[in-house]
């Protein structure tokens, strides 16, 4: 009996403990759960990893973005990777069955070492379309740099809404640069992507009179629909 009695008794308090750790739980889910109840349902805290390639802006500090800066060695190596291909380059924008004189006249004016926006993003897109063709991971951040590095972000800003106004065809047996249409859609794996994002924190980053000259900058492209959803991109706090 006392053995019985003492196991029933050990039984008994066994069954005590894991009832009292059982309430002990459902007690703490239910402050958890009051807990998320008292928190302002209405402010969305984002993690660091939603936050890390969130786009700059002026008017809002980002915290946990992305925080890549331009690289001062990419204006010198794409300047020599241009040198190298030049020939390639040339033909690009020579090539067409009437290359556009406005499109190759500032082209060549880049090559020449002029501040030509429309020639770098001529350029940029003759680059891409043929020297780097197949292997552009890296190329768009380093055009976005070599422009913010060698000529300023008020020129980078320029040459970035130029960008989306040109295009790489291919005619018969060669690429040559043309304008692109004014309704037309940019790919969805356009290789520009990047070097708007980069142009865009630039832009975020920079001081007021800098800042201020590019938005004038960008002000006379603004004649298509594309080319006014691109300067919106780039400086999302300036009003229509």
């Amino acid at each position: 009996m006392r053995r019985l009695e003492s196991a029933g008794g050990a039984g008994t308090t066994a069954e005590e403990g894991r009832s009292r750790d059982n309430t002990d739980d459902h007690a703490e889910v239910r402050e958890k759960q009051e807990s998320a109840l008292d928190r302002d349902e209405d402010t969305f805290v984002p993690s660091a990893k939603l936050t890390r390639h969130r786009l700059r802006r002026r008017d809002r500090p980002v915290a946990g973005g992305a925080r890549r800066r331009p690289d001062h060695a990419a204006a010198e190596t794409l300047e020599s990777e241009i040198r190298r291909h030049l020939d390639r380059v040339r033909a690009i924008v020579e090539w067409g069955p009437s290359p556009d004189s406005a499109l190759r006249t500032a082209a060549h004016r880049y090559l020449a070492g002029e501040t030509d926006p429309v020639g770098a993003a001529a350029v940029a897109h003759a680059m891409m379309s043929s020297v780097w063709r197949g292997s552009t991971e890296h190329r768009p951040s380093l055009v976005a740099s070599a422009w913010i590095t060698r000529h300023g972000v008020a020129f980078a800003a320029e040459a970035a809404v130029a960008l989306v106004t040109i295009v790489v065809r291919f005619h018969k047996t060669e690429w040559s640069l043309a304008w692109r249409n004014e309704w037309e859609i940019l790919p969805s794996r356009w290789f520009g992507q990047s070097i708007l994002a980069e142009v865009r924190t630039a832009l975020a980053r920079a001081g007021e009179e800098e800042y201020a000259s590019a938005v004038a900058g960008m002000a006379s492209y603004r004649s298509s629909p594309l080319t006014r959803a691109t300067t919106a991109f780039l400086a999302p706090t300036e009003a229509d």
